[in-house]
């Protein structure tokens, strides 16, 4: 008998293929939880024009079956970079404000991976539009350096179009990883730093 994907029977690839890609319709049909399109908030207080958050070319995938990218590119909307904002939170932390307009874009290639990790076809093209609002407290990590990093962190879409319905399956995905490269470029901007978040890292409420 010959075999299809590791382990599987002839044919057992198909029944695979045909699973995810049926959890995927699935995921994308249920209800999310993001908001319609509006207006990007005011940037904060004193804001100056940043380079525009860089992403990794590719982005593995966060389980099996699960879904990966490549040829991963993120523009920033408006002025082409992000507006950073530097004031002081209750406590006397430092509080970053970071702004990307309204028409910025998120592009990649999604692959679907299966419970083997193997690639699956078909791959999707995406193309997001979206804008968006991060805040963020710097704090200190309990190391010998103290080096600053985010203690707490959010981000709040004021639009996000998937364009294709299929996006809802990995939305999440999409958005933790936006987040966290936030995180990333206000350190880096700010100290040349990595890590960008402490150990003790939340979401902030």
């Amino acid at each position: 008998m010959s075999n299809g994907l590791k382990g599987l029977p002839g044919g057992g690839w198909k029944l695979t293929t045909r699973r995810l890609l049926g959890f995927l319709l699935f995921a994308a049909g249920c209800p999310g939880n993001s908001p319609s399109p509006g207006t990007t908030p005011a940037p904060g207080p004193n804001a100056t024009a940043r380079a525009c958050p860089p992403v990794p070319a590719t982005i593995p995938a966060d389980g099996r079956p699960g879904i990966r990218f490549t040829n991963v590119a993120l523009t920033c909307g408006g002025a082409g970079g992000m507006l950073l904002s530097i004031s002081t939170a209750s406590g006397g932390a430092q509080h970053f404000t970071a702004t990307l307009m309204d028409g910025s874009v998120f592009d990649a290639v999604a692959i679907p991976v299966d419970g083997f990790g193997n690639d699956v076809v078909p791959t999707t093209g995406i193309h997001i539009t979206f804008g968006l609002q991060y805040e963020g407290d710097q704090g200190e990590e309990a190391n010998a350096a103290k080096s600053p990093c985010i203690t707490q962190s959010k981000v709040t879409y004021t639009s996000f179009n998937p364009g294709n319905p299929l996006v809802g399956a990995f939305e999440g995905t999409i958005k933790n990883n936006i987040h966290q490269k936030l995180d990333d470029s206000v350190i880096m901007t700010l100290f040349n730093l990595t890590p960008s978040r402490c150990v003790r890292w939340r979401q902030m409420p």
